[in-house]
């Protein structure tokens, strides 16, 4: 323990060497999965060039991506601007293709920052959560930034890793929103994460602007100290949402009912894409239930919610995965069981202490939001599993405080702020 205790001091008066070694870590996991790629005996696993099938939108990305940098090579710098593409990131993929060459290796120039900035995102996070016992700061930070259901996304060609930063930097500006000495930080990294996250799924605008909204425009109320601060973020979310929306010279209600069609649609819409894009998976799950009107959607609330917090379910633990194997349908399973344990301890330590609620409340608030959405959109049990993992962020962190309360009311000891860790 007094090993542990030394290096995780040395790691917080070192954060340049502590950059530099999780940019190496990340690097080794995206070479070691590369390799493996190369083995014959995992066929059936990966296409053989990187990309695996647990993240087979990859497949798509690494084809587009290649032909915007064959656009490159042939100097059409213009057409490639230009050109539309589905996925927003596959330009930025094609950008890594044509400087290091045409594998998904490549973009471990990105992802590697990427999953470094995530991490750092949570530490400041769980500092500002665990202000008393610092050690325990790192539990959350560990569980969640080598979760194999993230770390290896963080492998591939997928969005998924920009999208979930820029969810985490919501989160800690709003922490930092409410301190009044780094509220501008706070300000600024709302800002940032909100233009992410509509940068790589306009769709969401909808969903998060009016929760981001609600939320900035109540505290102009409540912390009067802040006020500029809150108004600088209120019009640059609104100037965003602007400029990702059609322009038009209609009423305020005629827009707020356009707003509201206009999510129900691509609710809908998205559902039928994965009922008929996934019909062959053995995860399917309600794929017979078609969602036609409002009244269907509000109907189906309930089933959203125990598929987007509870699947995979038991059922689906045990038994052989068309993608992932048995291996991965037990890894499942086993974070599955870990996540039923946090949300009992973050249930507990939202009854017992409100002081993470405050600083957590945004976070709370858009994933358990963004969670329903998608046990409402999606119908497939494996796809929820691997979007979901970004929103459990709150869980884990508020969970992990839930069971150390619990631990210390049972065994009446306190993690120090510094120094020797007690031995359990």
């Amino acid at each position: 323990m007094r090993k542990i205790s030394k290096l995780l001091k040395w790691c917080e008066n070192n954060p340049g060497w502590t950059v530099l070694f999780l940019l190496g870590f990340h690097f080794c996991i995206s070479v070691t999965m590369y390799l493996l790629t190369k083995c014959s005996s995992l066929n059936g696993f990966h296409n053989g060039d990187g990309l695996w099938a647990y993240a087979a939108d990859s497949y798509s990305y690494h084809r587009e991506a290649i032909s915007f940098a064959n656009l490159l090579r042939q100097g059409g710098i213009l057409l490639w601007w230009h050109e539309a593409t589905l996925w927003p990131h596959v330009k930025l993929i094609s950008l890594c293709y044509f400087f290091l060459g045409d594998t998904p290796l490549s973009f471990e120039i990105i992802n590697g920052p990427v999953w470094v900035a995530t991490v750092l995102t949570i530490w400041g996070l769980c500092r500002i959560v665990f202000k008393d016992s610092i050690y325990m700061c790192y539990i959350p930070v560990i569980l969640f930034s080598i979760n194999p259901c993230y770390i290896l996304l963080t492998t591939q060609l997928l969005k998924d890793p920009i999208y979930i930063m820029g969810f985490y930097f919501i989160m800690l500006g709003w922490a930092l929103l409410l301190k009044v000495n780094r509220c501008w930080l706070g300000g600024v990294l709302i800002i940032l994460g909100f233009i992410v996250m509509v940068l790589l799924r306009p769709y969401v605008k909808n969903i998060v602007f009016p929760i981001l909204f609600i939320f900035v425009f109540g505290i102009i109320f409540i912390k009067k100290d802040i006020r500029k601060v809150a108004f600088f973020v209120l019009l640059s979310l609104c100037v965003i949402f602007q400029l990702f929306s059609v322009q038009s010279v209609q009423s305020f209600y005629a827009k707020l009912e356009k707003g509201i069609n206009a999510l129900l649609a691509s609710v809908l819409k998205a559902r039928e894409g994965f009922r008929l894009g996934y019909k062959d998976s053995l995860s399917n799950i309600d794929t017979e239930i078609q969602l036609k009107n409002i009244k269907d959607i509000l109907n189906y609330i309930p089933r959203a919610i125990q598929i987007g917090f509870l699947s995979p379910f038991p059922s689906e633990w045990i038994i052989q995965g068309k993608t992932v194997g048995l291996v991965g349908r037990l890894i499942s399973g086993a974070i599955t069981i870990l996540n039923y344990t946090l949300f009992i301890a973050t249930f507990y330590c939202l009854w017992v202490e409100k002081e993470s609620f405050k600083l957590l409340l945004l976070g709370f608030s858009l994933a358990v939001v963004m969670m329903i959405m998608l046990g409402m959109v999606v119908t497939n049990t494996g796809a929820v599993f691997r979007m979901r993992t970004g929103f459990l962020l709150p869980f884990y962190i508020v969970g992990v405080k839930g069971i150390y309360r619990i631990v210390i009311s049972i065994a009446h000891f306190k993690v120090p702020d510094r120094g020797y860790i007690p031995r359990f």
